[in-house]
């Protein structure tokens, strides 16, 4: 799975390393790894198998339905390793051979999106209406969610942690105006940039 924490701050040892020139080379401030657990005695966090006549879209086809909105039922391999503007989740359902993530645009955030959000690892959740994207620069696909996105878990537990509002961290720190402007503005351009990576 994937893990991340908050920025470090720099130390006096990166910027004398890295100079004018390379700063970007050695000032390192994000802290982001990954880590697996393997047990030898067969027992399983959890047992759950998508039943044959369900009508889930599999991701080992995820490919035919690129385009499309279809259902899912995955298990969630990650936390949160999306940015300010979106959160990004990797789904695995064992049947595919390329990466598949849960993208959902923070200000598309509605009540129906929770049992994702708080999902723990390894959890299965259902998920309805994403629209299937492929990342040619990640070579992945994006299952993009929506307001009209519906999720639910399936087997596993809540973290019991709400997610962060990152809808609202954008508005406080780009400001509404009179008419939203600055934030509709960010709106738009968050909404823009999952689509973009969607299209690559």
């Amino acid at each position: 799975t994937f893990q991340s924490y908050a920025d470090i701050k720099p130390t006096r040892l990166m910027y004398a390393l890295g100079g004018e020139k390379e700063k970007y080379r050695f000032v390192n401030t994000d802290v982001k790894f990954s880590y697996a657990v393997f047990r030898t005695d067969g027992h399983r966090k959890c047992g759950y198998k998508i039943p044959a006549d369900a009508k889930r879209a599999r991701l080992s086809q995820i490919k035919r339905h690129e385009g499309k909105r279809i259902h899912v039922t995955v298990s969630v391999m990650s936390n949160d390793i999306g940015d300010a503007k979106n959160y990004l989740f990797l789904a695995c359902d064992g049947s595919g051979s390329v990466p598949c993530y849960l993208a959902l645009p923070a200000f598309h955030r509605t009540p129906e999106h929770e049992a994702l959000l708080t999902a723990s690892y390894g959890s299965v959740v259902a998920v309805d209406s994403v629209l299937v994207r492929y990342n040619q620069k990640q070579k992945a696909y994006n299952l993009l969610m929506g307001q009209e996105s519906f999720c639910r878990m399936i087997a596993g537990t809540s973290t019991g942690v709400p997610a962060p509002d990152k809808a609202k961290a954008l508005k406080e720190k780009y400001g509404t105006g009179k008419r939203g402007v600055h934030y509709a503005g960010e709106r738009k351009k968050g909404e823009a940039a999952v689509k973009k990576r969607g299209r690559k």
